[in-house]
């Protein structure tokens, strides 16, 4: 009986520990026999937001803390385990809180002993928040399969070794590989198994090695049909939060059609669309670095221009289809005539052009004379009718000499001219005697077109305004005057505008340089005098004249009539005039420049910096300003020797009493060093836009 009775009270004790222990638990305690709650602690009941464990406890069955949807199922549990069988000992489950909200909680289960029989122990803890944040992760892991594997662009992943963990359904849809077949190869084994270009798949190597981010790298992967498809393939190396690499993470795109439209257009700007070889852009770009090769000394090189000879025979004889057709197999016979690594053009009409690199003048002229017996051998043949043409060659070396393109496909076209005034269908040399006929007929061919400007009016003045760069100068008068330089230009073939430095010196050759200045100078008058406001706030007009005019007697005697005739003031106009005019003697001249100075215009002289006056001469010329060299002005920036040399001139024109002018400034840079030099006007693009202007009244021609 003392035993019994020592017995109970042990485990009395026994049980009033275990009370004490689970009732202090941070976690959720929870004892209960078929559903009826025997314990519940203070944990649990915060956890389902009760105040106490009683008022838990009210609530009778367990089932009344589950969602009920978890009703069944933690039912089956617990038979399950009371009756001995097999049941989840830890499981998550969703509870009800006192609220009506729902958390989730995690259960693990036991039996245990509870005032001398089985009950079941729940151990609670809550992972509401951990399980919405594996929910969302879950989500946003679903959101971005989702996206790759619906967006145009597939999505790949590398790991640390370089080996492919993930490839979107994308790829697959896209390319026709099995991206699943793919996972696991190394970033080498995967290239090679997709890419094939040796040299393409290189350099995707070698990136991928640098752990480095890329964009854009341009890849030609082989389909499962076998076709090629060029995609762009972008990535960056992924770190954790010790900047440990990680592997890489990126995308790749489809870019085939773009790619094919892309070279197709180029293809289109840079050939001729009947005959398909380059066209004469690309030509002349070509020929650009090959003159820069041959100034390099990399190199002989030559240049052929080709005129066929009876081409306007076939298209008139036959038609504007027939002369395409000829053009066409024309071109295919050149191509089997010149080099690969030479340019064969069409350059315009029946004009073909071919760049003959690393050729020595004797191999080009048995080439272009190859050429030559290749098309006069040619028959075409249209409607029964067979022609036969030939082609008259103009053939030159390139030289480090050479000015320009333009220098040399003048003097290539002047030598195949020659060719047809030879008797056509021959090769021509170029010489220089060639180049002297060269320019004569290019001044030639400026004569008809001035004399046409002039007679349709096609001339026009660009006004500049004149910028004062030193506060302290006079010459802009006081606030709110201005002054202006007006420089002609023509309008060519397309609407656009000629410089006057184009056309004067063929206009000075043929004597219409006076012509020239005579419509100049009256537009100036008529356009200062037809705006009493423009002249009021006038401090000067300047405008340019050439040699030719000032020593012609008659030009000086209308100059002066038409600006007596005029409401301009003469102390209004500034002109410009070449050092050799100011020096010459001439007496045409010097009539001029006496009779207006005497009436109170002003003079400058041009192009300083670059004559032959001595420091002497130059304080004794009868001028107001000096207008610096437009290529010193432009050169100040990059060329230390061209910023001391204009520094040196803004002292002589100092010294000397006159004002410094820097013509044609073509940007800010220059601008600004300018100004630091002491100049103390500019005038050009980069001073301010000009505008044109249309005098209402008509020139008045020389009679």
């Amino acid at each position: 009986m003392a035993a019994n009775t020592e017995l109970r009270i042990k485990l009395k004790d026994s049980e009033d520990r275990f009370r004490n222990l689970i009732e202090g638990s941070i976690q959720g305690i929870l004892i209960h026999r078929n559903w009826t709650p025997l314990f519940v602690n203070q944990a649990y009941a915060s956890i389902l937001g009760y105040d106490s464990p009683e008022e838990l406890m009210a609530l009778g069955s367990v089932e009344n803390h589950l969602a009920p949807y978890e009703r069944d199922r933690r039912r089956r549990y617990m038979e399950a385990r009371m009756g001995g069988e097999p049941a989840p000992s830890q499981y998550e489950f969703d509870a009800v809180r006192k609220h009506g909200t729902i958390v989730t909680l995690q259960n693990v289960v036991r039996v245990v002993k509870w005032d001398g029989d089985q009950a079941i122990q729940s151990t609670i803890i809550d992972v509401t928040e951990r399980r919405r944040a594996e929910e969302g992760l879950r989500w946003s892991e679903q959101r971005f399969r989702d996206f790759a594997d619906t967006a145009a662009d597939w999505f790949w992943e590398l790991d640390t070794d370089l080996r492919l963990s993930y490839l979107s359904e994308r790829y697959h849809e896209i390319t026709g590989n099995s991206a699943q077949e793919l996972l696991g190869l190394t970033h080498m084994e995967w290239l090679e198994s997709i890419c094939v270009n040796e040299e393409a798949r290189q350099a995707h190597i070698e990136q991928f090695e640098s752990d480095k981010q890329f964009n854009n790298l341009e890849l030609e992967i082989l389909s499962a049909d076998g076709g090629r498809r060029i995609h762009t393939i972008s990535g960056k190396p992924v770190v954790d939060q010790n900047g440990t690499f990680q592997g890489y993470r990126g995308t790749g795109r489809d870019v085939t059609g773009p790619h094919r439209m892309s070279r197709l257009l180029a293809h289109q700007a840079s050939h001729d669309p009947l005959t398909g070889l380059v066209n004469r852009r690309v030509f002349e770009e070509r020929l650009g670095r090959v003159l820069d090769a041959a100034r390099n000394g990399d190199g002989e090189h030559a240049l052929c221009y080709l005129d066929l000879d009876q081409f306007k025979v076939v298209n008139d004889t036959c038609g504007h289809t027939a002369g395409d057709h000829l053009l066409k197999q024309v071109s295919s016979l050149l191509r089997t005539q010149v080099r690969q690594r030479d340019t064969l053009a069409r350059l315009g009409g029946d004009e073909f052009g071919v760049i003959i690199e690393h050729c020595s003048l004797e191999q080009a002229e048995r080439l272009s004379e190859a050429i030559r017996k290749a098309i006069s051998s040619f028959r075409f043949v249209w409607q029964g009718a067979s022609f036969r043409i030939g082609v008259s060659i103009g053939l030159m070396p390139i030289s480090r000499t050479d000015q320009s393109v333009a220098d040399l496909l003048s003097a290539t076209d002047n030598a195949c001219y020659l060719a047809k005034e030879h008797g056509r269908n021959r090769v021509h040399i170029c010489s220089s005697d060639d180049l002297e006929l060269a320019r004569r007929r290019q001044e030639a061919h400026w004569l008809t077109r001035i004399n046409n400007a002039l007679e349709e009016q096609l001339l026009s003045l660009m006004v500049y305004p004149i910028l004062s760069l030193n506060p302290t100068s006079s010459a802009d008068g006081s606030a709110g005057t201005q002054s202006f330089d007006l420089q002609l230009r023509m309008q060519d073939d397309h609407g656009g505008e000629i410089p006057a430095t184009v056309f004067l010196p063929a206009a000075e050759r043929y004597h219409i340089a006076p012509e020239l200045d005579r419509w100049t100078f009256q537009q100036m008058l008529c356009w200062l005098g037809d705006d009493r406001d423009r002249l009021h706030t006038l401090t000067h007009c300047c405008i340019d004249l050439t040699t030719a005019s000032l020593r012609d007697d008659d030009f000086v005697d209308d100059a002066i009539v038409l600006l007596n005739e005029s409401q301009v003031a003469a102390d209004k106009l500034c002109f410009g005039l070449s050092e050799s005019v100011l020096l010459d003697g001439n007496s045409a001249s010097s009539r001029f420049i006496d009779c207006m100075r005497e009436l109170g215009a002003h003079f400058s002289v041009n192009g300083f910096g670059t004559g032959h006056a001595t420091v002497r001469a130059i304080a004794q010329l009868p001028v107001d300003s000096l207008k610096l060299h437009a290529d010193i002005v432009n050169d100040v920036v990059d060329n230390p020797v061209a910023r001391i040399l204009a520094r040196n001139l803004v002292e002589i024109a100092r010294v000397t009493g006159k004002q410094s002018i820097a013509p044609w400034v073509e940007s800010g840079a220059v601008l600004e060093v300018l100004r630091e030099i002491g100049v103390e006007f500019a005038v050009g693009p980069a001073v301010g836009k000009p505008r044109a202007f249309e005098s209402p009244h008509k020139r008045a021609r020389h009679a």
